[in-house]
């Protein structure tokens, strides 16, 4: 007989061939096992039908995960990782301010406010002096465009190599919205402090042209002149303040955004 034309044997057949011969005999078993559970199934008793399928039913439940819309779901979100997030999303939006590119060491922080511009405390500021502001690792021009009478100033980037659309926009929180009892952070690009609201309110109850002031406690003791106070959604509330080198105020972040909005405005008459 020719050896093509004999019978193949198991052991002629390679991995492969096995693997798929395997296959083939699994679903052949597979379809006469359900022949077989089928005509077995019709011709059960009543009494067993229904306790096979409450069985498999049961063990449906078991397995499949419940997807019901109504579930409610309870996440458990701790302070300390709103806090760490409130850091990360204030610092992503600021810069170290330099008397030059060449300057060894930031005088200050600046914090941007979109359109090219950044808020900074005005105690280190001169307003005919041209500073750089270090985006990445370009240093970008600025001058000095307000400066409130309150203690912060207003700088803006002369630098047509960077484009004022590219720079984030900061965002504040209202005075309303601040309730004793609340968390503070007090970020700068060097240092985090965390107090509670005690209230806030005005220095000079007398006069409508007060600024607010947001009390905190333990009073700050960072001693850094422009760090920003935040809330735990990262939301500016104030600015540290510092008055005659010893006194330290926190602005609440009306009295900001009134100056951002309007630096043209009289704040001469502003109590502090």
């Amino acid at each position: 007989m020719d050896q093509n034309d004999r019978p193949v044997e198991i052991k002629d057949l390679n991995k492969t061939q096995l693997m798929l011969l395997a296959i083939l005999l699994s679903f052949v078993v597979s379809i006469a096992t359900g022949i077989v559970t089928v005509t077995l199934m019709q011709q059960a008793p009543t009494g067993f039908t229904q306790t096979v399928n409450r069985v498999v039913q049961q063990t449906i439940e078991k397995v499949s995960p419940d997807y019901s819309p109504n579930k409610v779901q309870t996440v458990i979100v701790k302070e300390d990782d709103l806090v760490v997030d409130a850091v990360a999303k204030t610092r992503s939006r600021m810069y170290p301010i330099y008397t030059s590119k060449d300057a060894t060491s930031s005088i200050l922080d600046g914090y941007s406010i979109g359109g090219g511009q950044f808020i900074a405390s005005s105690s280190a500021l001169d307003s005919t002096h041209t500073y750089s502001i270090k985006v990445g690792t370009t240093y970008a021009e600025a001058k000095v465009t307000a400066i409130s009478p309150i203690g912060f100033a207003l700088l803006t980037t002369i630098d047509p190599t960077i484009k004022p659309a590219d720079l984030p926009v900061g965002t504040f929180g209202k005075n309303s919205d601040v309730k004793s009892g609340q968390t503070a952070v007090i970020v700068s690009m060097q240092k985090v402090g965390k107090a509670t609201i005690q209230s806030i309110s005005s220095l000079d109850p007398t006069s409508k042209n007060s600024s607010n002031v947001i009390d905190l406690s333990p009073e700050v003791q960072m001693k850094d002149d422009g760090a920003l106070v935040v809330n735990l959604e990262g939301d500016v509330i104030g600015i540290l303040l510092a008055k005659d080198n010893s006194t330290e105020y926190v602005i609440a972040s009306d009295d900001i955004e009134t100056f951002i909005k309007n630096p043209t405005v009289d704040l001469i008459q502003k109590t502090l």
